[in-house]
């Protein structure tokens, strides 16, 4: 996503990424194992 046009403050808000750390590598193990089915 493109975040240059949010407010500073609301990009302090809401805090980046706005999921805990392991979620990215959650979501493309989850991706790889429909993609194989």
């Amino acid at each position: 996503y493109d975040w240059s046009a949010v407010p500073d403050l609301l990009r302090q808000h809401i805090g980046f990424p706005p999921f805990p750390a392991d979620h990215l590598g959650n979501s493309l193990a989850h991706l790889a194992e429909l993609v194989s089915l």
